[in-house]
């Protein structure tokens, strides 16, 4: 920034808050463009999400968790918060308007590195209850979302390549009770229609981004993953890692 060039650069941008504040002092004083590389915003399956979420094809949103857990690599730098679930808070905040309400984060500390290679985050969105499940110690590479509405659940799976993204039709009824012994039993009965799976086109999330990137420099747009949007994810992801009440050592 100081050579007066144009900057992208990928999440989470730098180690914490108090460096992004830093970092901000000098992007203030360019007109260059600084851009974060959230790829998962560019990823048109994701849009696709968040276009069901806003069309209110779900219904009304209830709870979200975000799953992205695999084996390694351990980092030291940063915890499986800041590498993992940064996507996953960024996720959130694209999908949902308003600030994060912390409700808890669990980490723990396996490898006796600095960083924590596990967390649980827990916050809402409004009235939105978010969960995100990051960690490196996991024998099975997994990258997950599931949205449950009042009307449908969706469900994305990242590495299924042939079916990402599926819909389902619920509802919950209370049928006659039956009877067992002179005691009346109340029998509840969800019912789950199959899956309805969109088709969708694949597009690189990277090509995407880069396209933004390009776009923004040519015609002096401001990035949609921009510094700004940069600082609220650190920030949230610091505060969260603050509020972590419990910390196992092994």
């Amino acid at each position: 920034m100081k050579s007066n060039k144009n900057i992208f650069v990928e999440k989470p941008v730098t180690k914490n808050f108090k460096q992004i504040n830093e970092l901000g002092l000098i992007i203030g004083k360019q007109k260059k463009i600084f851009m974060c590389g959230y790829i998962y915003l560019y990823n048109n399956l994701i849009r696709y999400i968040k276009k069901k979420i806003i069309s209110k094809q779900l219904g009304e949103i209830k709870y979200i968790e975000l799953t992205r857990r695999n084996y390694g690599p351990i980092r030291d730098d940063v915890s499986s918060l800041k590498d993992l679930g940064s996507h996953d808070l960024s996720i959130c905040k694209f999908f949902f308007d308003g600030k994060i309400n912390i409700i808890s984060n669990i980490s723990s500390n396996i490898s006796k590195k600095k960083s924590k290679d596990k967390n649980i985050s827990i916050f809402n969105i409004g009235k939105i209850r978010c969960v995100i499940n990051s960690s490196w110690f996991n024998p099975i590479k997994e990258r997950n979302i599931l949205i449950i509405g009042n009307k449908k659940i969706l469900m994305y799976d990242e590495l299924d390549k042939i079916s990402p993204i599926k819909l389902f039709k619920y509802k919950t009824s209370y049928p006659s009770h039956f009877k067992l012994k002179n005691a009346y039993v109340p029998r509840s009965k969800t019912l789950i229609e199959q899956a309805f799976i969109p088709k969708i086109k694949y597009e690189s999330p990277l090509t995407n981004e880069m396209k933004h990137f390009i776009d923004c420099i040519k015609n002096k747009k401001k990035p949609f993953t921009n510094f700004i949007f940069a600082k609220e994810i650190m920030n949230d992801l610091d505060k969260l890692e603050k509020k972590s009440k419990k910390h196992l050592k092994y």
